[in-house]
């Protein structure tokens, strides 16, 4: 993802930005989003921007 036509401009301007992004596997179905307690941790202290990219699997459902 991070390597997408989106991210061109980021990467050019600030080099390596890149490279303090990590992906946390979660559940939104899930108390605190099924995150680990350390990966809860992390985020409390050394997070500052979250995207969110949750999307249903179920590709049978409709669009409204």
């Amino acid at each position: 993802m991070l390597k997408s036509k989106v991210f061109e401009r980021l990467n050019h301007e600030q080099p390596g930005a890149l490279g303090k992004v990590k992906a946390v596997a979660g559940d939104l179905t899930q108390l605190d989003l099924g995150l680990t307690s350390t990966d809860q941790a992390t985020l409390f202290k050394r997070v500052s921007v979250v995207f969110h990219s949750a999307a249903t699997v179920k590709f049978d459902e409709p669009l409204k």
